[in-house]
């Protein structure tokens, strides 16, 4: 009785498992049948770019040096529409947004146990816009897989929001300093990379990128005071707001690197 018993598990499971792979497969078989055809995806990853940091200041107590290639690092959220030009040949277009940062703050105590500080700088720079990238891919099988290297090429516009804020105090020998620059760009960049791309349409992705920035429009403005032995005793020295939009064009060449996953649906 009990072989019989289990011999009925078997063949039950067995049927089972079987029913379940037809299910799977029937699925993997429609996903890869929508792959062939023209179709919207999206896609996220994380970039890191080199960019400048064009803040610096120097006071009785400390000095702050703009950075040349600073890691700027956050989401790119893209959606784009891919068509065949071939059988392994495809080109797509999409729109991407995205938003990078560096944040660095230092704070100096006297003591750990003191709950004043003797220094406290931040330094925020943030940047975020849009592109437009057309990308051209070839489609290779491998196994239950594809492997796609592609080309692409795009251009985009960011805003750039760049913030020192700095003070010193030690018991009122006070130094403070602040200052923004705001900075419009404009980008045009070429990226090589590639897709590992399952039937199911889910893939995962990695690009290096060239961008060329253009500075169109350049702002900065804030505010200085500071006591004791500096040459402003007692006084607040604001920072006059310059506006070089039409005489400001500076190009920069910067790379970016990207990870990221995407969808076919």
């Amino acid at each position: 009785m009990i072989r019989w018993l289990l011999l009925g598990f078997i063949v039950l499971n067995a049927n089972a498992l079987y029913a379940i792979d037809q299910i799977i497969m029937k699925d993997t078989d429609v996903l890869e049948e929508k792959i062939y055809k023209k179709h919207w995806y999206f896609t996220l990853d994380t970039t890191l770019i080199m960019y400048n940091n064009p803040l610096s200041y120097t006071g009785s107590k400390n000095t702050f040096k703009s950075k040349e290639h600073l890691p700027y690092i956050g989401p790119t959220l893209a959606i784009g529409y891919a068509f065949p030009l071939s059988s392994s040949f495809w080109t797509s277009t999409q729109i991407s947004g995205f938003f990078y940062q560096n944040k660095e703050r230092e704070i100096e105590r006297a003591k750990e146990e003191y709950p004043l500080s003797i220094r406290d700088s931040i330094v925020d720079n943030k940047m975020y816009g849009l592109f437009i990238s057309q990308t051209f891919t070839i489609r290779m099988k491998m196994g239950s897989y594809f492997f796609e290297p592609f080309a692409q090429i795009g251009i985009g516009y960011a805003l750039a929001n760049n913030k020192l804020k700095y003070t010193y105090d030690d018991l009122v020998n006070m130094e403070e300093y602040y200052v923004r620059v705001d900075e419009e760009l404009a980008f045009q960049n070429v990226a090589l990379g590639f897709n590992i791309l399952s039937k199911n349409g889910i893939y995962l992705f990695t690009k290096i990128q060239k961008n060329l920035i253009t500075i169109g429009k350049y702002e900065k403005y804030g505010s200085e005071r500071a006591y004791g032995d500096s040459t402003f005793l007692g006084t607040a020295n604001p920072i006059v707001p310059v506006n070089e939009s039409d005489n400001f064009t500076k190009n920069r060449d910067e790379f970016s690197a990207s990870l990221g996953f995407g969808y076919i649906y």
